[in-house]
């Protein structure tokens, strides 16, 4: 137990069989001995054991999504011929079937729930890196060529507003790249959110599924609708300014929202009222 269950996940989970049985026996036959104290002492050791692997296993291999792999996989809608799938593998067969593994003996035998909250932080955060790194890749690919594209698969990205090659980004180039940037992280936030509640299907229990993928997906959303908040008053500043190229910026914005919006209502079926209002109340804006 002291040497911690890293790399004999079975055996481990055996020995613990064993002093639980171990302490319900003294519990039985001898609840004032100092055994029992041991025993009990030992169980609890192992599980702080098999909750710090847990996290660590988590941290280790939950990576951010590339940019490349996000704009496949946005782009394997917009494509009518029949290709492969793009999948994403969060994390390998042999960690998830470990995680699986860890979280039924923590709900089961640890009456534990804390590992709930340690899954939701690394995914959370991953999944709002992997947002923003698909943002700063628009910024970038827009500075030196004006064209952000998926070198995974090629000449598939011919659905984005800024194909002209811009010498030297003007104002009006800018707003296209910030326009067709926050249109793909909007539809990149769906995709990995959809992604997202496949894991976590496997290694939450069911009745806390719902209120776990609320939580995950928190900052990557308030930082999209933040986003469209500061896009929409932005274009209120225009109007009163009669500036009216900065205003048409919405409208591309608008209509990508409104043609998302069931799968995003799908994807967050669920959650609490408050998550599923933010997107119609940015439409609303």
């Amino acid at each position: 137990i002291r040497e911690g269950p890293t790399g004999r996940l079975e055996e481990y989970l055996g020995s613990m069989a064993k002093i639980q049985k171990a302490v319900e026996y003294f519990q039985d036959n001898s609840p004032d001995s100092p055994e029992l104290n041991k025993v009990k002492l030992l169980f609890e050791r192992g599980k702080e054991s098999l909750e710090s692997e847990f996290r660590s296993l988590m941290t280790r291999h939950s990576k951010v999504v590339s940019p490349v792999l996000l704009l496949d996989l946005i782009s394997a809608d917009d494509e009518l011929e029949v290709q492969e799938d793009v999948v994403l593998e969060h994390l390998p067969e042999s960690v998830l079937r470990d995680v699986v593994r860890i979280s039924r003996w923590l709900v089961e035998y640890g009456r534990n729930q804390d590992f709930m909250n340690v899954y939701y932080q690394i995914r959370s955060s991953q999944l709002d890196r992997s947002i923003k790194g698909l943002k700063e890749h628009f910024r970038k690919s827009s500075s030196s060529s004006g064209v952000p594209y998926s070198p995974a698969i090629p000449n598939k990205r011919k659905d984005t507003p800024t194909k002209k090659p811009i010498k030297r980004p003007g104002r009006d180039d800018m707003l296209d790249v910030e326009t067709d940037a926050y249109i793909h992280c909007v539809s990149a936030f769906v995709k990995l959110a959809q992604s997202e509640y496949r894991l976590l299907m496997e290694i939450i229990p069911e009745h806390h599924q719902k209120k776990t993928f609320d939580s995950l997906i928190q900052d990557a959303l308030d930082g999209l609708m933040l986003e469209g908040e500061n896009i929409v008053s932005a274009a209120r500043k225009a109007i009163i300014r009669h500036d009216f190229s900065t205003v048409l910026t919405v409208f591309p914005i608008l209509r990508h929202l409104k043609q998302t919006k069931p799968e995003f209502d799908q994807v967050l079926q669920g959650t609490a009222a408050s998550t599923k209002n933010k997107l119609p109340g940015l439409i609303t804006s």
